[in-house]
């Protein structure tokens, strides 16, 4: 015992008395700071030998070039692939001086519908300005179908159209011109952020969304009802600024938004494809999202009393407003009558309060303390309106209902260390809603949940959480909105009493560096108990596996395994009575994939990278009714995804990079598949049908770096 204690006694003092050797012959050479060159020596020429040289310009630039079998219009979701062949750019440029100074640009898909690009300059810990561009191309279906065309904010039919109350009238192709609907979402952001102070900091940001093209739409005449292509063109700009003040223990912040919602289209007209119900009705409207303002005022503070122990409060105050011009309640010049006013003047004023405390009271114990106060107070009038139900019915007068609601939550924590590795935590909350001008005023959800962590050893570690929580709602009130009465044993799913139970685990297992497992798995169960009709319960499995391999440097696989099971039980009733039949809902999803990684090939100048994965989903339907019990057909998809990906350093500045893709997506919905245009009476289609493809891609690219 003694031998071991002294060997490092030992160690370090051969190790001081080389030191001072060392030190004695740099003083004797006038190399230190105690010789006779001392006068000669000056610090701020001298230069670290192995401190990293940052080069002032840094700049790389990859060419692409892509290739794809045949033009999907689904797979230039998100990418911007859409042509058959693509050439595009990305690249990085950065600048650093020794004064902090930088200039950095980094940009991608530079060519294609999916370009992204950021740019910012500043000094460091100083000031930064920045720029940035971001494309989003969302396409959902291609080879539709539609009569309509887009003639001055008026869809219109062709001057041939078979007028008819019978939708199977409507089967001539040659009255349909091609459609596909799909949005470009485009973002412009400018930043500016100052933290020369250790204390003070600002920041502000400005971006623009623009958001253009063509969704799918529907407007019902009574029994009829059409699907329209629904132009769009909107902006959202958003303003944003904050200061904060940051000294030892102390945290305050004030920052202010805004945002503007901008619709180019605040309606839409239409012509009416089936014989007019009555004189005049030969067109219809559409009220479209209107323009509305936003404002967010937050006031932050928190106080750090101990090392983990702290309180929190903050307050955010919004005010958003609506001034947007009323659509006329029809544009049949037989009915039409006043408006009460010419817009909403719609105000909404809303107050957030959250006050926070987390205390430590030593290793061991610690508590967590958390209440929030939520409010939506409606200040806009209400108004006397004469809605327009259809061409043959105008409402009474009926008023508007400008609710309003607050919602009061608490939560208490206590967390428990008995010893090194193991953590358990056990919590309560309570949630009480109350609300207005709707038919359940008060609901009150709470319940306790519990969590618990283990390290077992270095290589086992255990994660386990479940949680129980009770809502309990006000006996509903009757409300007449729009002359229509709801069944009074209907209960809306997220208002309803409720008694939901989740449970949560997790293993990992880590053998080595190189050996990674985990398995976990999540259940939830959501009983409707007081719901005669509207939703009865809702259940949720899920299950996943995760394994990965790293030997050496050289070489990685990884592979995961999901799979989900999502059922449901609703009660409906074709009149006022009692349940008259039950849904059944059943979801399964299936998701597994596989990546592997081989580097250093080839001297060092060739890595290999290989993955595939695939999700594979069903929904299955069954009615359950006094007459008996039948199945809807099965609604699936799969998708598939396959990737090899090559990197070959040619040189110290260039690489050269060659990667092909596979990608196959099936499904099939019963509700879309075959319903044609004239295949339903009552009912003008896209004649669409669910998304299927297969598409291979092929990119190859050279990299420079400067």
């Amino acid at each position: 015992m003694n031998k071991i204690i002294c060997i490092p006694k030992i160690t370090v003092l051969i190790m001081s008395a080389l030191m001072l050797t060392c030190l004695s012959q740099a003083r004797a050479q006038g190399l230190g700071f105690e010789g006779d060159k001392r006068a000669e020596v000056k610090l701020e020429d001298w230069q670290c030998e192995y401190c990293p040289k940052p080069e002032v310009w840094d700049m790389s630039l990859a060419v692409h070039f892509g290739v794809t079998d045949e033009e999907v219009y689904r797979f230039a979701n998100y990418t911007g692939l859409d042509r058959q062949s693509q050439l595009f750019f990305s690249g990085d440029i950065k600048m650093q001086t020794e004064d902090g100074h930088y200039w950095s640009t980094h940009f991608r898909n530079l060519g294609l519908d999916s370009l992204a690009l950021d740019s910012a300059y500043g000094k460091q810990g100083s000031y930064r300005l920045g720029v940035d561009y971001l494309a989003i191309p969302v396409r959902k279906y291609a080879h539709l179908l539609t009569p309509y065309s887009n003639k001055g904010g008026m869809l219109q039919l062709p001057g041939d159209w078979p007028t008819s109350a019978d939708a199977r009238d409507f089967a001539d192709l040659s009255l349909y011109r091609p459609l596909a609907t799909g949005t470009d979402w485009k973002r412009l952001g400018l930043e500016l952020s100052l933290n020369e102070d250790d204390d003070f900091s600002f920041d502000s940001r400005y971006q623009r969304w623009h958001k253009t093209g063509t969704l799918e739409y529907s407007a019902a005449q009574l029994l009829n009802a059409s699907y329209l292509p629904l132009p769009v063109d909107q902006t959202i700009q958003d303003l944003s600024a904050s200061m904060s003040y940051n000294r030892e223990s102390w945290l305050l912040s004030l920052s202010a938004a805004f945002s503007r919602f901008d619709n180019e289209l605040d309606s839409l007209r239409f012509a009416n494809p089936y014989e007019p119900l009555a004189a005049g009705a030969d067109s219809g409207q559409l009220a479209l999202a209107p323009d509305n303002n936003a404002l967010k005022l937050t006031l932050h503070g928190q106080y750090r009393y101990a090392r983990d122990s702290f309180v929190k409060l903050n307050y955010v105050f919004g005010k958003l407003t609506q001034d947007q011009a009323f659509v006329p309640y029809t544009d049949n010049a037989n009915l039409l009558t006043a408006l009460p006013q010419t817009d909403l003047e719609g105000k909404v004023n809303t107050s957030d309060l959250t006050a926070q405390l987390n205390h430590r009271w030593d290793r061991a114990w610690a508590v967590r303390i958390k209440y929030r106060y939520r409010e939506r107070d409606n200040k806009t009038a209400p108004l006397l309106l004469r809605p327009v139900i259809s061409d043959l019915y105008v409402a009474d007068a009926l008023m508007t209902l400008p609710y309003d609601y607050s919602t009061r939550s608490a939560s208490a924590t206590l967390e428990y260390r008995p010893m090194a590795g193991h953590l358990l935590n056990l919590g309560y909350k309570n949630e009480e809603k109350e609300r207005n001008l709707q038919a359940v005023h008060n609901t009150n959800e709470a319940g306790f949940n519990a969590n618990y962590a283990a390290t077992f050893s270095p290589e086992w570690m255990l994660k386990l959480s479940g949680e129980r929580l009770n809502r309990d709602s006000s006996t509903p009130e009757r409300l007449d909105f729009l002359g229509v009465e709801e069944n009074p044993l209907m209960r809306r799913f997220n208002v309803a009493d409720r008694q939901q139970d989740s449970a949560r685990l997790q293993l990992f297992y880590t053998p080595s560096e190189q050996v990674s497992a985990t398995v976990s798995g999540q259940y939830s169960h959501q009983d409707y108990v007081a719901s005669e009709l509207g939703l009865k319960d809702n259940k949720l499995h899920n299950a996943n596996l995760d394994l990965s391999w790293h030997p050496n440097e050289t070489f990685d696989i990884s592979l995961f395994l999901q799979q989900e099971d999502i059922k449901t039980r609703l009660a409906g009733s074709d009149d006022f009575s009692g349940p008259r039949w039950q849904a059944r809902n059943q979801d399964k999803i299936t998701s597994y994939g596989i990546s592997l990684a081989l580097r250093k090939l080839l001297d060092d100048k060739l890595s290999l990278f290989i993955n595939f994965d695939r999700a594979d989903a069903h929904t299955y339907i069954r009615l359950d009714q006094a007459g008996g019990s039948d199945a809807l057909p099965t609604i699936a998809s799969l998708w598939s995804h396959g990737e090899l990906k090559m990197l070959y350093q040619y040189s110290t500045h260039t690489e050269l990079s060659f990667s092909y893709q596979y990608q196959a997506f099936d499904s099939a919905d019963f509700a879309i598949d075959g319903v044609t245009p004239g295949s339903l009476p009552n009912l003008l289609t896209f004649g669409t049908s669910s998304n299927n493809y297969n598409v291979s891609y092929g990119l190859v690219s050279v990299g420079y770096k400067f």
